[in-house]
């Protein structure tokens, strides 16, 4: 969890999505509420699961703005 906060503190329009099967939604639950984690899978999860959580991000990132480039000169 430190390392994705971290993450959400650095790049807030990244997607974070958290696999794990040491913890439980319970232990999770304030960062999700937060937006520090936008997806949590718990293991053993399904290829169903994992596409759902994928086709999650993708919307997400086509949703978001895209950062303007700046020119030289």
């Amino acid at each position: 969890m430190e390392f994705l906060r971290e993450a959400a503190r650095r790049g807030p329009s990244t997607f974070r999505v958290l696999l794990t099967g040491t913890i439980g939604v319970g232990e999770v639950l304030a960062e999700v509420g937060a937006g520090v984690v936008h997806i949590f899978l718990s293991k053993p999860w399904n290829e169903a699961e994992m596409r759902g959580a994928l086709g999650r991000a993708e919307a997400y990132l086509d949703a978001s703005p895209k950062p303007r480039r700046r020119r030289k000169g």
